[in-house]
């Protein structure tokens, strides 16, 4: 059972390197949420911020441009799992390489999708390790529970103190989007926090198309106070661990902005980046068939690929020029509206 037990990790949902690893065994129990709640007043507990200079104003060619200091929009985002080792059960914000880790890995390849678009949040989190999304016991929901805590504290703080009635983007990936899937049900879909969302990026993680009350599934690229999801196979590949969580599950075509499942060829893909934030051209075709993203093979070199062809740790990096074209759509459509 020990050997079937670690070769689903190596399948892992959140595993965010092309390796195999035994899953960690954190000690002792995670802190309380209300111990210590992180200081987003303070400005070391951002990953990204706007002021000043970081991994989320890169961009991959010299013909894009970081554009913050211009843009109408903000976008609050949330990275994905990148506390693989250790003996915690959640990440120690002043954990510097860490931070570097996620910084290079994560912030540099998805974040910068939105300097376009946007101003650039991006908030340190006690991100839960990726333990806790493989055994459920006690200290797993307290982890979970930890990460999302300071997930919802830094929206709160931001709409408090930052926002200043701006439009607003909210984009996660895998652990991230787990919990923006979470605060969209109890902080987003309140009227008052709804009045300038423009959409969620909910990327990497099985999101039902009614999953929300108040917030409906983007049905086209200018749609806004909406939310859109993919995960991404190669073409005939489907979940083979944890299949129950993907019934049921959304598409939308980065490609097109549709929910239907007409595959779309690589011409229509205006760029995509590797592992190393290389850009490659007509990246990737692709079409959704039964809540799963189904791709061609990618043009592009030295890509993660999990187990079982499954592109997860790439989900953005394939479509990175159309997921960053379609979100300064859509706080324009946003802002004729208003």
């Amino acid at each position: 059972m020990k050997y079937k037990f670690i070769y689903k990790v190596c399948l892992a949902l959140f595993v965010l390197l092309g390796n195999c690893y035994t899953l960690p065994s954190p000690k002792g129990s995670p802190q309380k949420p209300e111990d210590s709640y992180p200081d987003y007043s303070d400005l070391n507990n951002w990953i990204a911020l706007p002021s000043r200079q970081d991994h989320a104003d890169k961009t991959p060619t010299k013909e894009m441009q970081d554009e913050q200091s211009l843009a109408s929009g903000d976008v609050l985002y949330i990275y994905p799992t990148t506390l693989l080792e250790g003996e915690r059960w959640n990440a120690d914000l002043k954990d510097e390489r860490l931070n570097k880790k996620t910084g290079i890995r994560v912030v540099r390849s998805q974040a910068s999708i939105f300097n376009k678009c946007c101003r650039v949040y991006a908030p340190k989190y006690r991100q839960a390790i990726i333990t806790a999304f493989f055994k459920e016991n006690d200290n797993t929901k307290e982890s979970l529970e930890l990460a999302y805590s300071d997930v919802r504290k830094a929206y709160l703080y931001y709409m408090k103190e930052l926002n200043k009635g701006r439009p607003y983007i909210l984009a996660g990936h895998s652990q991230g989007a787990f919990h923006l899937i979470r605060l969209l049900k109890e902080e987003v879909g309140k009227e008052v926090n709804r009045k300038n969302f423009v959409v969620a990026y909910l990327v990497g993680m099985p999101v039902k198309e009614k999953e929300f009350s108040e917030i409906p599934i983007c049905k086209d690229a200018n749609q806004t106070s909406c939310f859109v999801s993919w995960n991404t196979y190669g073409k005939g590949s489907r979940p083979g661990y944890f299949p129950e969580r993907f019934e049921g599950s959304s598409c939308v075509n980065p490609l097109s902005w549709k929910v239907d499942e007409e595959f779309v060829s690589s011409e229509h893909n205006m760029g995509g980046i590797n592992n190393s934030f290389q850009f490659y051209p007509k990246a990737v075709g692709a079409g959704c068939k039964k809540g799963i993203l189904e791709i061609s093979k990618p043009n592009i070199p030295k890509l993660t690929v999990l187990a079982g062809n499954n592109y997860h740790v790439v989900d953005m990096h394939l479509f990175y020029s159309n997921i960053r074209d379609n979100a300064n759509i859509r706080v324009k459509s946003f802002l004729k509206k208003k």
